[in-house]
């Protein structure tokens, strides 16, 4: 008997999550073509870019905020095999100094990756983690698992 196999196509692409909460990036390539109105941010960490989708009340701010550090606030939307946002609908624009600011504190993290573990204790994630670090670099050096 054969053994079930599921397959993706295209057209059956992964679920999206959506959930409120702020990206942090540099501010780039406004585009206001035919009332699109999305810029893109770049993070310094996860995704290579943010689509940023905002209402036109925004336009002064986005334009101010041009090739500066910035966190977006709104709806961020996920592939639900990603932990970073591919995309935000923006409420609101912040314009981050930068020398004066220093690291996020524990507070303004919680909720940044909300479906980073999906569920699983952070022990047992971290230690998932490491154990697939150690495999790869394992697979790279041409031994086996223990």
């Amino acid at each position: 008997m054969a053994e079930a196999r599921q397959t993706w196509t295209l057209e059956t692409p992964p679920a999206e999550l959506a959930a409120h909460g702020f990206v942090r990036g540099k501010l780039e390539a406004i585009d206001l073509h035919d009332a699109v109105n999305v810029f893109k941010i770049f993070p310094r960490v996860g995704p290579a870019k943010v689509a940023c989708h905002f209402p036109r009340e925004l336009l002064a701010e986005a334009i101010q905020a041009m090739n500066q550090d910035v966190e977006v606030h709104g709806l961020l939307q996920y592939q639900s095999n990603d932990p970073h946002p591919y995309a935000v609908e923006v409420a609101r624009i912040v314009v981050l100094d930068r020398e004066s600011e220093g690291p996020p504190a524990f507070e303004e993290l919680l909720g940044c990756a909300p479906h980073l573990a999906d569920g699983i204790p952070a022990e047992d994630w971290i230690a998932e983690r490491r154990l697939e670090q150690e495999e790869e670099v394992l697979a790279l050096l041409g031994a086996t698992a223990r």
